[in-house]
């Protein structure tokens, strides 16, 4: 494969330090020979002949010649040798420039502002200067690579013009006076990743007799001095907005009025654990991560090997994977039930699984994926002291692996292996947990009032679930694991139990589990798990904004405890953190990526004397919350305010007379006064949860989502058979490409903004079959995930059509046939055939060379009849012909790695579990609306629709 790449690469910047690279011969440089061999009698000479004008480099020892190491033509000497001097002479010159640079006031030097204010001079002053510091690098690259062997498509074509980046890196300083009491001062950083650190401030400073002192506009941080009852965090970071203070009279005051940018929120944690609670619904077991091995108790595993086949037929060799079969009754190979690549899992807690060696079970460190597959083999020792071995427990290369079934790919209620899986156990959201402090609670969902219950026929249900035997009311601590993690019940199946007056059977039969299906028990816990840092849970935390205490005593930045405010982390460096019945408490604000709420703060502080001996201060904070969705508040998130303030007075005094009574003491003399303080403290708070008082519970205006599925022509391939066909009922000559159409013109109820946008849209073109014209098909599929995705909510199907005549089938399902349905040439039908047809032959997952034979596996082109070829599975599209598509889905030299196994398991899948819809374009059934100028359709069909087939279990 051949490529061409094309490389442009400019850059520019203010900084320029250039270096001219000195060609003079490295005889004259090499300073190393001179330090270490000239002590040794070793030298190096220059000898010029002028009357033949040729130069020497020698080299002696001591009087003697040992060489002559070059020889160069005078001239050529001189000019390296002047070469040389110029360019010393000039970075000599540049450094010089630099560092007198650098000592400028500023990048362009100071700027004088010819400023007058006329009347307002007395309140402003005169004139002004601006200092502009900072740097500007922009780099412009330009790369085209291009592949000689890619074809043209109708979405790209080769062209040789590069593709340009800009690249660019502006920091500016701004600072500057407008007159002599007003000063500016601008930061920027067009790197910065936080919007934050680029700062904007005004600043305002009147001279002593002026009512106001100073006024601050721009990224402000508030102080509100003396406050004592009204709580919050005294220090108010993140604010944009204005700040002033002044005097009246004996008044002082300090007045703010901000928009505030930061949230501020509040962490508890008790010594080195965490408070932590979670409410887990009966439905919430820990699915595919526990399973059982279906021994008996009295049986003991002496050996026990795992394997998994991870669906990926791609990494066999990496891992190490071997081919084996799993079994449902071990040495009875007609139950087999799966043949794929299975690679040997490591036992360990920092491995793949751990074994649990009293509760005969298997727990994956990680939850196993829907398509994975789980086989075991062993060694067990019965209770009668017999020895039995299950499946290959020592095998051979070349070796074909039996095992038994513990987990089959896609395991659903029915299957076999459903009864390995585990459902008595529930996880929990950390481990290491303190068992003095976990307290759970099982309740059982009243829908009708909202009260839960925890008492059934006067037993609570941890009595009746067999969690509570010492009747305390609390779980015995011997169901609990501590260290990993969760909690296991002793039944199998606990929320089926018949002790149960309703039990919720449907959860341990179907996997359709939700608000209205199950649900109708579930576990209260709380806990203190252990943790070995401080996470706040957030980003951005505003510098200088936390307040961090331990048992109400403020710790000190630096000395007591360190803080990476860009990730939310504290570290402590002392003791006392680590101490079983520390209280930390963490006040701090932080800048949040969005908010869609708008935060607003205003505050004043007043401070008077009234004589020497009684002052007085004031703060008043008032607060508000609203969001954009002002006019329709949710609950929870209703408009707030809240206004809070204080006052306090105190008086203060010196008194001998107590000085002499404490003299009368004996050991005891002072001649300082005595002071007395007396202090009164009040505090108000005026708080409105919701300005408006109203809240919707539900604006009936729900949320939709959405799983889309791509119309990209490369997304789908040729389908399989469909079940009411024949394959010789396949159109004649088919293809389908991608095209380009307005919104407008698909919906004309859309608004006007958005009616000129274009969409991509899946074209379809097929010949009717010559044989049976009523009955021809076409039929595409395509891969929507490997893993599988989650459409148990799933409501409806949508799809866009415009087209009168025909039936559109879809199916949609977790197995659907992959074996395609072809036709060579002559219309004589190649597939399906019940054998895997892919291009990949050594299986590696890469279109390796002259695997590009098209999914007939023969090399060849349509017009040259080769033996065994399609004849009709070149590809080609070109550009100079742009409305030809015929051969634009064509397999053969196509540059890409086409296979049946769209899901990459190394298999061929030929189950079918899927839902199909059927729409019928002919009539109205599910037609939701109609562009009658266009002829576009949109159809919603119910997945309870009669329409709607159930194939399998999908």
């Amino acid at each position: 494969m051949m490529k061409k790449t094309l490389f442009i690469f400019i850059i520019i910047s203010l900084s320029v330090f250039i270096y001219a690279q000195n060609y003079f011969d490295e005889f004259l440089e090499n300073k190393l020979f001179d330090n270490r061999l000239s002590e040794q009698g070793y030298y190096k000479t220059v000898e010029i002949d002028e009357l033949n004008g040729v130069v020497f480099f020698k080299t002696y020892f001591n009087e003697y010649i040992i060489s002559v190491d070059s020889v160069l033509m005078l001239n050529t000497y001189l000019e390296r040798k002047n070469k040389k001097y110029v360019s010393e002479l000039f970075k000599e010159n540049a450094i010089r420039a630099i560092e007198s640079n650098s000592q400028e006031s500023g990048l362009i030097g100071d700027i004088d502002l010819p400023i007058t204010f006329g009347k307002m001079s007395s309140l402003f002053g005169e004139g002004g200067k601006l200092i502009v510091n900072g740097s500007e690098r922009v780099e412009y690259t330009g790369s085209k690579t291009f592949d000689l062997s890619v074809l043209d498509t109708t979405t790209s074509s080769t062209s040789l013009i590069p593709e340009f980046i800009l690249y660019q890196h502006l920091i500016v300083n701004v600072t500057g006076t407008v007159g002599d009491r007003i000063k500016v001062n601008l930061n920027h950083d067009s790197e910065s990743e936080k919007e934050s650190d680029n700062k904007v401030k005004v600043a305002y400073q009147g001279i002593d007799d002026d009512i106001l002192q100073t006024i601050e506009a721009g990224d402000v941080d508030v102080s509100l001095p003396g406050i004592k009852l009204i709580g919050g965090t005294p220090q108010h970071k993140g604010l944009f907005g204005i700040k002033g203070s002044g005097q009246v009279g004996g008044v002082n005051f300090t007045a703010i009025a901000s928009k505030q940018t930061g949230e501020s929120e509040q962490k508890q944690f008790v010594g080195n654990t965490k408070l932590d609670s979670m409410k887990l619904y009966d439905t919430e077991y820990a699915k595919n991560r526990f399973f059982y091995l279906g021994l008996s108790s009295t049986d003991s595993i002496i050996q026990l090997n795992v394997f998994k086949d991870d669906g990926i037929g791609t990494n066999n060799d990496e891992q190490g994977a071997v081919e084996g079969r799993i079994v449902y009754l071990p040495g009875a190979y007609d139950s087999s039930m799966f043949e794929g690549m299975f690679t040997l899992l490591k036992s360990g807690d920092n491995n793949d699984y751990y074994y649990n060696k009293s509760g005969q079970f298997i727990e994956f460190l990680s939850t196993l994926a829907s398509n994975e597959v789980i086989g075991v083999s062993y060694i067990v020792k019965r209770s009668d002291n017999s020895i039995d071995t299950v499946g290959s427990v020592e095998y051979t290369e070349g070796d074909t692996l039996v095992m038994k079934a513990i987990k089959q790919k896609d395991d659903y209620p029915s299957s076999l292996t459903w009864q390995y899986m585990m459902k008595n156990i529930y996880t929990f959201s950390s481990r290491n947990i303190i068992p003095e402090s976990f307290v759970m609670t099982v309740k059982k969902v009243n829908y009708a009032s909202g009260d839960d219950y925890e008492i059934e026929n006067e037993k609570t249900y941890l009595k009746i679930l067999g969690l509570d035997n010492n009747d305390d009311g609390k779980v015995d601590l011997n169901y609990v694991n501590f260290d990993r993690g969760y909690i296991f019940f002793p039944q199998l199946l606990p929320f089926a139990s018949e002790s149960l007056n309703e039990p919720d059977s449907i959860i341990y039969t179907s996997q359709e589990t939700g608000t209205y299906i199950g649900r109708l028990y579930y576990l209260n816990i709380s806990f203190r798990g252990s943790q070995s840092m401080y996470s706040l849970g957030v980003f951005n935390v505003l510098e200088g904004s936390e307040v961090v205490k331990i048992n109400g005593r403020t710790l000190t930045k630096d000395t007591d405890y360190t803080i990476d405010y860009e990730y939310g982390i504290v570290n402590f460096m002392t003791d006392e953190a680590n101490l079983p019945s520390a209280e930390i408490t963490i006040d701090y604000q932080y800048s949040p990526f969005l908010s869609l709420a708008s935060k607003n703060l205003l505050g004043l502080h007043l401070d008077y004397s009234f004589s020497d001996k009684i002052t007085s201060n004031s703060n008043w904070l008032y607060n508000t919350l609203s969001y954009k969705l002002e006019d329709y508040p949710r609950l929870g998130e209703e408009p707030q305010e809240a206004l809070v303030g204080e006052f306090d007075i105190t008086y203060t005094d010196k008194y001998y007379g107590i000085t002499d009574l404490a003299n009368i003491l004996p050991f005891y003399y002072s001649d300082s006064p005595s002071a007395l303080s007396v202090s009164t403290k009040a505090a108000v708070s005026y708080p409105n949860p919701n300005s408006t008082g109203k809240a919707f519970i539900d604006n009936m205006e729900s949320v939709l989502s959405s799983n889309d599925i791509s119309i990209d022509r490369k997304s789908w391939v040729c389908g399989s058979l469909p079940t009411a066909f024949n394959a010789t009922d396949l159109s004649d000559d088919y293809f389908w490409y991608n095209d380009r159409e307005t919104l407008g013109n698909i919906n004309e109820l859309l608004p006007n903004l958005d009616k000129n946008d274009d969409v991509s849209i899946l074209n379809i073109s097929m010949k009717l079959n010559t044989a049976s014209a009523e009955n021809t098909f076409v039929s595409f599929t395509q891969s929507i995930s490997r893993t599988g995705v989650d459409m148990s909510d799933m409501m409806f199907l949508e799809v866009w059509v415009k087209g009168d005549d025909g039936v559109l089938t879809v199916e949609i399902g977790k197995n659907i046939t992959e074996d395609m349905v072809r036709k060579d040439k002559n219309n004589n039908v190649v597939s399906p055939d019940n054998i895997l047809q892919t291009e990949d032959a050594n299986n590696d997952g890469i279109l390796d060379v002259n695997e590009d034979s098209g999914l007939d596996g023969v090399t060849g082109g349509d017009s040259e009849s080769v033996a065994g070829d399609d004849g009709n599975d070149d590809y080609r599209y070109e550009s100079a012909n742009p409305d030809d598509y015929s051969q634009i889905n064509g397999t053969e030299n196509n540059n890409a790695l086409d296979t049946e196994d769209l899901d990459r398991d190394g298999s061929l899948n030929t189950n079918l579990d899927l839902f199909r819809f059927t729409v019928n374009l002919e009539n109205t059934n599910n037609l939701v609306y109609e562009n009658l100028n266009t002829g576009w359709k949109l159809y919603r069909i119910p997945i309870t629709s009669s329409n709607v087939e159930i194939v399998g279990s999908p």
